[in-house]
C-alpha cells in the first residue's frame, strides 16, 4: 500500500508544480521542455541500470507517436490550469480513461461490468458541472468546453496506447517505451521552445525539473503497486486519493473558486473514477 500512497502522492506534487509554474511563467514551453527533458534523461538511466533488454520497433514507434500526445496533453493540462485552477483541471483530466475505456470494449471486445457503466454515466454526467462557470448557478463555459474536450480526448490517447503496448505482449519494454515517449515529446517541443526563447527563465527550468520528477515517480511507484497488489485496489485509491488531495490543496494553498456546481462535479467525478477502476 505503500507504492499506492507514493503515486498518489506524487500525482499531487506534480499537478501543485504545474499550477503553481502557471502563476509564475510568461510561457509554458519551457517548464514542458524541462518536464521533458528530465523525464528523458531519468528513462534513460533506468534502461542502462536495468541492463539490455531486446526492445522491438513497434515499441519505440508507438512511444514516439505517443509523444505527440504527451508533449500537447502537457500543453492543454497546463493551459486549463491557468484558466480554471488544479482542481477542476484534475477532475477533467480523470475523465479521459473514458477514450481507452471505450477503444478496450469497442476494438478489443473487451466487456464491462455494471459498476463500470454507472461509473462512466456519472463522469459523462460530471462534465457539464466541471465546465460550469465559477459561479452558485448552472451556467456552462462555452469558451472553455471545446479545450476541455479536446484535452480529454487527446489525454485519452495517450492512455490508450500503454493498453496497446499491453495488449501487444510488450510490457516488458515499458522502460524503452516511456523513454522514446519523452525523447520524442522533447525533440518536438524544443523547437517551439527555442522559439519563445526570451519569455523562458533559468526558473522554468526548476519547474519543469520537479514536474519531470513527479512524472517518472508516479508512473514508477504505480507500476511498484501493480506488483504486489490488484489493479482493483492500486487504481481506485491512486486516482481517488490523488484527486483528494489536489482538490484539497489547491484550494487551501491557491485560494481557487469553486462554486457548489463545480464541487457536485469534483465528487461525481471521483465516484466515477472509483466505480470505473472496480
Amino acid at each position: 500500500m505503500i507504492f499506492v500512497i507514493a503515486s498518489a502522492l506524487s500525482i499531487t506534487c506534480l499537478s501543485l508544480i504545474m499550477r503553481y509554474s502557471t502563476t509564475k511563467t510568461e510561457t509554458l514551453w519551457g517548464v514542458i521542455l524541462g518536464n521533458y527533458l528530465t523525464a528523458a534523461g531519468i528513462m534513460a538511466i533506468l534502461v542502462i541500470s536495468n541492463g539490455k533488454v531486446e526492445v522491438s520497433a513497434f515499441t519505440l514507434g508507438l512511444g514516439a507517436i505517443t509523444g505527440l500526445t504527451y508533449s500537447a496533453g502537457m500543453y492543454l493540462n497546463l493551459t486549463l490550469m491557468g484558466k480554471r485552477g488544479a482542481a477542476i483541471t484534475s477532475s477533467m483530466i480523470q475523465l479521459a480513461v473514458l477514450i481507452p475505456i471505450g477503444v478496450s470494449v469497442f476494438l478489443f471486445g473487451e466487456t464491462i461490468a455494471s459498476t463500470q457503466l454507472l461509473g462512466i454515466i456519472l463522469a459523462v454526467a460530471s462534465l457539464p458541472l466541471l465546465a460550469a462557470k465559477p459561479m452558485e448557478k448552472l451556467e456552462l463555459d462555452r469558451e472553455i468546453i471545446p479545450m476541455i474536450i479536446v484535452t480529454i480526448i487527446v489525454v485519452g490517447f495517450s492512455q490508450l496506447s500503454s493498453k496497446i503496448l499491453v495488449q501487444s505482449g510488450l510490457e516488458a519494454q515499458n522502460n524503452y517505451f516511456f523513454l522514446a515517449i519523452f525523447s520524442s515529446a522533447a525533440l518536438l517541443v524544443s523547437p517551439i521552445a527555442w522559439k519563445n526563447r526570451e519569455e523562458i527563465s533559468s526558473r522554468d527550468g526548476l519547474y519543469g525539473l520537479g514536474v519531470g520528477v513527479f512524472n517518472v515517480a508516479a508512473n514508477r511507484f504505480l507500476l511498484m503497486a501493480l506488483t504486489t497488489l490488484p489493479g482493483a485496489i492500486v487504481f481506485p485509491v491512486s486516482s481517488a486519493g490523488s484527486l483528494l488531495m489536489v482538490t484539497i490543496s489547491a484550494i487551501i494553498l491557491f485560494k481557487e473558486k469553486v462554486s457548489r456546481v463545480n464541487l457536485a462535479g469534483i465528487l461525481l467525478t471521483l465516484a466515477a473514477v472509483v466505480l470505473i477502476n472496480l
